[in-house]
C-alpha cells in the first residue's frame, strides 16, 4: 500500500481503509460532543452566494485533476525464480 498508484489493487487496501474509518468513527462518537446550534449559526451573517476560482483557471467553480506519472522499482517484491520455494527451513519468507 506504499504506492498510491497501485494501492487500490492491493487486496488488503479496502479492509485496512474500513478499519481506519471505524477507528475514527468510534473515537468521534466516544470523545467528541456534537456541535451545538450556537456554534454553527452566526447571527447577522447571511451567505447569498459562493464561488471558487483557482489561480490558473479563469473559469469559476471548475475542478482540475491531473495524472502524476511516477516510476518505481518492483523487482525487490517479485520473485522471478519459479523453482525457488517462498519459505526457507526456518519458516521465514525468502525473496
Amino acid at each position: 500500500m506504499g504506492e498510491e498508484s497501485t494501492s487500490m489493487r492491493d487486496i488488503i487496501f479496502y479492509q485496512h481503509h474500513t478499519y481506519v474509518e471505524e477507528l475514527f468513527t468510534n473515537y468521534k462518537y466516544k470523545f467528541l460532543k456534537p456541535y451545538e446550534q450556537n456554534q454553527l449559526v452566526l447571527p447577522g451573517i447571511n451567505i447569498t452566494s459562493l464561488s471558487v476560482q483557482s489561480d490558473n483557471n479563469l473559469q469559476t467553480n471548475t475542478l482540475e485533476t491531473f495524472w502524476n506519472a511516477k516510476e518505481f522499482n518492483l523487482s525487490r517484491g517479485l520473485d522471478y525464480n519459479p523453482d525457488k520455494k517462498p519459505y526457507n527451513n526456518n519458516n521465514s519468507f525468502v525473496c
